[in-house]
């Protein structure tokens, strides 16, 4: 008895969209976050006790939990996206198309990383503490070309179980 193949399956091109677009937002949304803390930090007016004025600077500080939050997220979606791929039947004559794939991503992760770099690094959401996102962006690029490269192999190296090999 064979069981049929799941159906609706896209590949990896969509998945790495979807990582791209994912990652993009979250750390743009933080940033904007840090910085309207820290413009509310800046603007306190000076007679507030000095419990208030510690509140604000704890909620500033919780954004440090930021850095390394992006770094969990990141290699969470990029493992989620790996095992998906997985799991995903491929026929090698696609093995050409997903190089034009490949193509697609790298394309979207350069806009996205160039994006980020004007609209974070060269204005006033740029921030110090926050070096992981920044690194990853700046290097965006060259990371969804490793990582694409290892969902290609993925995809395609799998042995396919009751078929020749």
């Amino acid at each position: 008895m064979k069981l049929s193949k799941p159906m609706g399956k896209k590949g990896f091109i969509v998945e790495g969209v979807f990582v791209i677009i994912i990652l993009f937002i979250f750390a743009f949304a933080v940033f904007v976050g840090m910085k309207i803390v820290n413009d509310f930090n800046a603007d306190l007016p000076a007679g507030l006790s000095t419990e208030a004025q510690e509140i604000a600077q704890e909620g500033a500080d919780s954004y440090k939990v930021f850095n390394s939050m992006f770094a969990f997220v990141f290699i969470g979606l990029l493992i989620l996206v790996a095992v998906s791929v997985f799991f995903i039947p491929s026929h090698p004559i696609f093995f050409i198309l997903s190089f034009i794939g490949l193509g697609v991503v790298l394309l979207f992760a350069v806009i996205f990383s160039n994006i980020f770099e004007q609209g974070v690094t060269q204005t006033q959401l740029h921030n110090e503490t926050l070096t992981i996102p920044t690194t990853v962006f700046q290097n965006f690029p060259l990371i969804m070309l490793v990582f694409s490269a290892i969902i290609i192999i993925i995809l395609f190296a799998k042995a396919r179980s009751g078929e020749a090999v």
